[in-house]
């Protein structure tokens, strides 16, 4: 009797503590979690609205400054129609090149929708690029052709519609702080009312045209629609780029299959692949000749830092070896970047004691097992062709003479370097040091003429000319 009735008290207590529990314990906590819950919820929903406006306030800034610095452009091409002063003429073109680079740092902080995405981003590049070159002409003493004064006033046309439009959508609400979740908002086709919804106003065809420049420059479209000059040879079928794209990869290729055929500016066979350690790998072929496009393969480690000189030989001599091999003739070693197990080396073509840099080819080699994984051919494809290299030339103390005498010189070479986007010009090339800072100085070697200079920034990941 004694053990049933502990039995019934034990299990009454129990009874009565869920009871307690249940009834005066639970029911509290699960309220302070609840309130807690919310209110953590709705901190993260206030800072989430904090990040949205803070985005939307971006972008109507950027927005705004970029209709003003629009604005600009067309103040200083409409002055471009009246002055006749080579003076004034460069320096008025030299702030349409400063506000040129400004718009395209405003309009890669907006959405494509907002900014007519890429025939915008192109029109204003080539506006200022093309500011640039006339007023280089200027400071020659070169005055404006017809044909330039022609253009400009075209330029002028075109921006005075494009700030209509940009300032029509500011002024009417129709940027990213109306629209920014809005589904349209992020489509390249339209443009959106407050609500989201697509508007059609300066859509017509002809009106969204940009006018074509002609004109000798780096982002000219003449460079866009060159062909490329180093392939020859009839077009290949399928089974032909593929046996030379295992002739390219080497013998420890288990798998290769094709991808596409792509139609782009060198139209190629694309494959796909692995290696015999199960190393992925891409590869493409032109349709013209069966030339390397590019070639990707995975790499075996991640080492990282810049090799020692024994390592660094090893690396140039294994590129050197492959594209020896692969019919490239005599190739210079440029500028080399170390990443992610990886040497990048940059290869220009030589012929004689001159190095051709249009004929540039991208080389990576595996740090660990010191192979080819990677080439970049696009470069040299467009750019390699016969070339007669001039022979009257100034003499390298005639040209060097013409240096600051406190520029410390260590490397001199004689370069074919690119002066336009058809058009190249012999140099003699000083690299050297100026106080604490690397540069590479392009003189012409012909007439003595500084054509470029490049500062040579050095890292943990090796040098780069910029």
């Amino acid at each position: 009797m004694t053990k049933e009735k502990d039995y019934h008290s034990n299990n009454g207590f129990s009874s009565n503590l869920t009871k307690i529990l249940f009834c005066y314990v639970i029911p509290p906590i699960l309220v302070i979690a609840i309130v807690v819950i919310g209110i953590w919820g709705g901190g993260q929903q206030s800072r989430a609205e904090e990040y949205r406006y803070a985005a939307e306030s971006m972008y109507v800034q950027a927005y705004t400054e970029l209709v003003d610095a629009i604005y600009e452009i067309n103040i200083s091409l409409s002055k471009l129609t009246v002055l006749q002063s080579c003076s004034s003429i460069a320096y008025t073109l030299d702030d349409i090149w400063r506000a040129s680079a400004i718009c395209t740092g405003l309009m890669s902080q907006l959405p494509q929708s907002h900014v007519d995405t890429f025939e915008m981003n192109q029109f204003i590049i080539r506006i200022g690029d093309y500011a640039r070159t006339l007023s280089l002409n200027c400071m020659k003493g070169d005055e404006l052709s017809d044909d330039d004064r022609r253009q400009l006033k075209e330029l002028l046309a075109a921006g005075e519609k494009l700030h209509e439009e940009l300032q029509y959508k500011l002024s009417e609400g129709i940027i990213p702080d109306k629209g920014l979740t809005g589904e349209a908002f992020y489509s390249s086709a339209a443009a959106v009312d407050s609500d989201g919804n697509e508007i059609n106003e300066f859509t017509d065809e002809a009106d969204s045209k940009y006018p074509t420049l002609i004109y000798d420059g780096p982002f000219s479209e003449s460079t866009e629609k060159l062909e490329p000059k180093g392939l020859s040879g009839e077009d290949i079928d399928e089974s032909t780029a593929l046996a030379k794209a295992y002739e390219y990869i080497g013998g420890d290729v288990v798998e290769l299959a094709m991808d596409s055929k792509s139609d782009g500016r060198i139209p190629s066979y694309d494959f796909h692949g692995r290696m015999a350690d199960g190393r992925k790998l891409d590869i493409s072929i032109s349709v013209q000749g069966g030339a390397l496009v590019w070639l990707r393969i995975d790499l075996t480690s991640d080492a990282e830092g810049l090799p020692g000189a024994d390592e660094e030989d090893a690396l140039i001599s294994k590129c050197r070896e492959w594209l020896s091999a692969h019919g490239y003739g005599e190739m210079e070693p440029t500028y080399a970047q170390y990443y992610s197990g990886a040497a990048l080396i940059n290869f220009a073509a030589k012929i004689g004691d001159v190095i051709i840099y249009n004929d540039l080819i991208k080389v990576d080699v595996d740090r660990k097992t010191q192979t080819v994984c990677g080439i970049d051919a696009r470069n040299y494809l467009f750019s390699h062709t016969e070339r007669d290299i001039p022979t009257n030339l100034l003499s390298v103390d005639e040209v060097q003479a013409k240096l600051s005498k406190e520029f410390e010189i260590n490397e001199i070479n004689l370069a074919l370097i690119p002066a336009t986007s058809q058009t190249e010009v012999l140099c003699y090339e000083f690299k050297g040091i100026m106080g604490d800072s690397e540069f590479a100085l392009y003189l012409d070697a012909q007439s003595g003429e500084e054509v470029k200079i490049f500062r040579i920034i050095g890292d943990e990941n090796g040098k780069l000319a910029i």
